[in-house]
């Protein structure tokens, strides 16, 4: 192609034909112009496909992140359930005028769920990925920005769920001295221990233990309600991803 535009040219000059030269010279020049923009379109074209590509693979991973978030939320949804049942059930027991032997075997019974907890902490995967790579500004819905950084910036390890842990390992450090008798040291260790008989125990009685039964009661309440907040944010999240990727269907 060159070397035909080199001959015209050279056929122009030979001719002595300097104004058909010169004219042919500039569109020649014009024609390059245009090429090289419609070069650099079409650069330009390519690149923003692949920046578009690579947010909508993080939105599909940071959806999947989004997804299995809820499917823990729901699982410490239904421990909750499980331990404010097992806490209420204490409350009847340590208000119940039975044998203490039943009171103490029974409360025995519910210790496991009593002196244990669920918590939930977001998968971050996906959303750390993209910070660390600094492709934040990849995701283009600014809405979509702004609550996905709301969201991954909120603290669930501290506040309300860390008070779950306080609480749950002071009960455990206060009643279980508490419920210590010569039977179930005997039946345990298999020693002729000199503890109080269990007919001696009175746990039931202990303001104390009531006091983090309680304390434990109030804090799944506020742990139930923040996951609902961020349950709730988490659908709003999908909600706006799913609407973008469906729009980008072909």
């Amino acid at each position: 192609m060159i070397k035909f535009f080199r001959r015209i040219r050279q056929q122009l000059l030979n001719e002595n034909k300097t104004r058909k030269y010169l004219k042919y010279a500039v569109g020649e020049i014009v024609l390059v112009v245009i090429g090289i923009l419609i070069a650099l379109q079409i650069n330009n074209w390519n690149n923003q496909n692949l920046l578009h590509k690579k947010e909508l693979n993080y939105l599909v991973e940071i959806r999947e992140n989004l997804n299995e978030d809820l499917k823990k939320i729901e699982v410490v949804f239904e421990y909750n359930t499980k331990k404010a049942g097992a806490i209420n059930e204490a409350f009847t027991l340590m208000g119940s005028s039975i044998e203490t032997n039943v009171r103490v075997d029974s409360f025995g019974e519910l210790m496991p769920t009593l002196t244990s907890y669920q918590f939930f902490s977001p998968i971050r995967i996906s959303f750390d990925n993209m910070i660390s790579s600094q492709s934040i500004d990849l995701i283009s819905d600014n809405k979509l920005r702004k609550l996905l950084s709301e969201y991954y910036s909120v603290d669930f390890n501290g506040g309300t769920q860390e008070r779950i842990k306080t609480q749950t390992r002071k009960f455990v450090d206060d009643v279980i001295p508490l419920l210590f008798n010569k039977q179930v040291i005997d039946r345990l260790l298999s020693i002729n221990s000199q503890l109080p008989d269990i007919e001696s125990l009175n746990f039931h009685t202990s303001p104390i233990v009531f006091g983090d039964l309680f304390g434990m009661l109030k804090n799944i309440e506020a742990q139930n309600e923040l996951l609902l907040n961020a349950k709730s944010n988490i659908n709003g999240l999908l909600e706006i991803i799913n609407g973008i990727l469906i729009n980008d269907r072909p």
